[in-house]
């Protein structure tokens, strides 16, 4: 479809023909849209690298990662698509962005604690796994997901 139409001397035939045009024009991207080749353009985008964190905290690439300690909060990143595919009973795959990271020995609790929010902080995760250490359990294992970026510090 060509982008300009052949708009003659009469200005009510003109502005008939470019209401018409403009018209076929938006109907010709609607189709655009809701065609198969957009939803693999999508699909494309999130299979490229690493997606621009709205937070750009100095701390999330240092020896400070966690500020306040138990006390951070961590957030998920908003429209971006987690697949999390459980390999076995305390192994699990996540893939964000084009990026795949193994978990082992997490369990099903933790893993709802930390995926069924979008927003929790260090202590709510450690209320429900009286089990696990702040410092040797969840500190790696949050500064993985924080250098990956799959969560966020707030």
């Amino acid at each position: 479809m060509p982008l300009r139409a052949d708009l003659g001397a009469n200005p009510d035939a003109d502005l008939d023909a470019m209401h018409q045009h403009i018209h076929g024009l938006t109907q010709h991207l609607i189709d655009h849209l809701n065609s198969r080749s957009a939803d693999r353009y999508r699909d494309h985008l999130d299979s490229i690298g690493k997606p621009i964190a709205p937070y750009a905290l100095p701390s999330q690439a240092g020896f400070q990662i966690f500020p306040q300690g138990i006390q951070t909060i961590f957030e998920r990143p908003r429209f971006q698509r987690i697949q999390i595919v459980e390999l076995s009973e305390q192994e699990y795959k996540i893939r964000v962005a084009g990026k795949e990271v193994s978990l082992k020995g997490v369990n099903d609790t933790l893993m709802e604690n930390l995926f069924s929010q979008e927003r929790f902080s260090g202590e709510t995760v450690m209320k429900g796994l009286p089990d696990y250490d702040w410092h040797l359990d969840m500190v790696p294992l949050l500064s993985r997901l924080v250098m990956e970026g799959i969560l966020l510090v707030v």
